[in-house]
């Protein structure tokens, strides 16, 4: 647990905040210039060793010690863990990534096959459907001849071809 010290012989009012802190300080650079280490001090026995009860007063620190410690050692440890699901989830988000563009380049290769699979189909198919039509279209136009020439024989007409 820690204390801070108090010098009432130079201030008649109990500091706080920065006046507090700057006595501290003050104190720590008169031991220094005195060839002494300055420490934290831990206990009211170590306060005592440097100042001598006479004319000082001893402050408790109102919060427990180590409580901020703890504090920061559990935000440490939840930032700790979020930064390992913000990495796998990196990783996964790579690695889907990396999979979408090789399939993407091996469908485009089967997709240049296929297209050309499928253009040659058709134009067979196409070149097909040509002939059956053709092919139709000659049969249909003979027919109706006949069913022209049938009905002017009915009549008793007839058409003469000129040869060329």
């Amino acid at each position: 647990m820690s204390y801070w010290h108090n010098d009432t012989s130079d201030l008649n009012a109990r500091p706080t905040g920065k006046r507090m802190l700057s006595q501290y300080t003050l104190g720590a650079t008169r031991l220094a210039a005195s060839g002494q280490t300055p420490t934290m001090f831990h206990s009211a026995a170590d306060v005592e060793q440097w100042y001598p009860s006479a004319g000082r007063e001893t402050i408790r620190r109102t919060r427990p010690g180590g409580e901020n410690v703890r504090r920061t050692a559990a935000i440490n440890d939840h930032l700790s863990q979020q930064q390992a699901i913000n990495r796998e989830s990196q990783q996964q988000q790579q690695l889907a990534a990396w999979h979408a563009q090789h399939d993407a380049r091996h469908r485009t290769g089967a997709r240049r096959r296929d297209e050309l699979a499928l253009t040659a189909e058709l134009k067979e198919a196409n070149a097909e459907i040509k002939l059956l039509r053709r092919a139709r279209l000659k049969e249909l136009l003979e027919a109706e001849q006949q069913q022209y020439k049938r009905e002017l024989a009915a009549k008793g007409l007839a058409i003469i071809y000129d040869e060329p």
